[in-house]
């Protein structure tokens, strides 16, 4: 998870005491950081009279230095200053989410999840906070939660690089949501550009769907970022192992089908599933086609064609491949389980759930594709849905 620190700023005091201080920005921190002593001397000349009196600048002054005592690893020093700015200023809520990501990141989950929350009471609409607690609540498998609290934090502040991409994630590792997560990744990339995770995970996905060109471009991306980022390396490996090995197999196939080969309507249903594994669909559709021309009763090229209607949107084609299906083979387990999803991807629920229980009594048995399938995202939150998960494990 990406955790995101509340930035400093120091209020303005009140009444002059050694130093006269007006608004600072965390970008000017660094002059701070070389004048670590003057935070200390103030705090050392000062005493609680005028802490009382000047609450607001004094919580300032120990969440600067917490967070200078952060940069430097100095993580205990760092939790009683932010401790002490909440003394002074309970209300602070930097110091709340500064805090609370140093006990995360301690491992102490809860009362780093009571920072948060308690930053969240303080200022409803902390992005940061929101962002925080999302990381925890998925970590602990509170998946939903979690991506509420990111949702938030997004709609707080838009720009948030680190909430698009653990977002991303959720719905990518979490609720098998591909077509969102590459939403919320390339978001990311547009705030932060050298957002070296972004870039891996987004490939990661655009290989799934078998853009390897473009997925080729990211992990490239990532290591030129970040040349010792070795998933992003093996990732690029594996990529251009396959391209190279899948441009050889159309090489070859389309060769076999010029020469007139035994079987034309096997290679142009394997050529269409190559093409369909690299994310070239229409030349995909071309040799579906074309096998389905030579054999019109060939239901693996249906079935394919299918997969390829359906994720060009032609809903209508779809249908009338896998009809074609089921009055061959009206217990196709695939034809029954494709038309879930045909029905699901439009939103007609009760039409998917019916075929997914009809594929389910004809022996569909992939629970893990049933939750993890992104054609069935519309229906995973309906009771249905849920009461066949509570099936299973049964």
């Amino acid at each position: 998870a990406q955790w995101r620190y509340k930035k400093a700023v120091l209020a303005t005091l009140a009444l002059g005491i050694i130093v006269t201080l007006t608004a600072i920005t965390y970008s000017q921190l660094g002059y701070w950081k070389n004048n670590f002593t003057i935070f200390k001397h103030t705090l050392d000349v000062t005493d609680e009279s005028d802490i009382v009196h000047n609450k607001v600048f004094f919580a300032e002054i120990y969440f600067n230095l917490a967070n200078i005592l952060k940069d430097k690893g100095m993580f205990d020093d760092a939790i009683g200053h932010y401790t002490e700015a909440l003394r002074i200023n309970e209300n602070h809520a930097g110091a709340h989410v500064n805090r609370g990501i140093i006990l995360a990141q301690l491992g102490k989950e809860d009362d780093a999840m009571a920072d948060f929350k308690d930053a969240i009471v303080v200022e409803p609409d902390n992005a940061d906070a929101h962002a925080n607690l999302g990381n925890i609540l998925r970590n602990r498998g509170k998946v939903d939660e979690a991506i509420r609290h990111y949702t938030e934090a997004l709609r707080a502040d838009p720009d948030n690089a680190d909430a698009h991409f653990n977002l991303g994630v959720a719905l990518q590792y979490n609720r098998g949501n591909l077509d969102e997560a590459v939403i919320h990744y390339t978001a990311a990339l547009r705030i932060q550009s050298d957002f070296v995770q972004a870039h891996d995970n987004l490939g990661a996905i655009l290989f799934k769907q078998g853009k390897i060109d473009e997925a080729i471009d990211h992990f490239r991306d990532a290591i030129a970022i970040d040349p010792n980022y070795s998933n992003a390396r093996n990732n690029l490996e594996r990529a251009l192992a396959y391209k190279e090995k899948s441009d050889k197999a159309i090489a070859q196939l389309e060769g076999a089908v010029e020469q007139n080969p035994k079987d034309p309507a096997l290679h142009h249903n394997r050529l269409g599933s190559l093409y369909q594994a690299r994310g070239m669909l229409d030349k995909a559709v071309e040799h579906y086609r074309e096998a389905l021309s030579i054999r019109p009763g060939f239901i693996q090229a249906l079935n394919n064609l299918s997969l390829v209607y359906m994720k060009q949107g032609d809903y209508e084609g779809a249908l009338s491949s896998l009809e074609r299906i089921l009055e061959m083979n009206p217990d196709s387990v695939a034809a029954h389980y494709n038309m879930a999803c045909l029905y699901a991807k439009q939103n007609r629920n009760e039409e998917a759930l019916t075929w997914l229980n009809k594929a389910i009594a004809l022996g569909f048995n992939d629970w893990e594709l049933l939750r993890t399938d992104s054609d069935l995202i519309n229906i995973r939150e309906t009771p249905g849905y849920q009461e066949l998960l509570m099936r299973k494990k049964k």
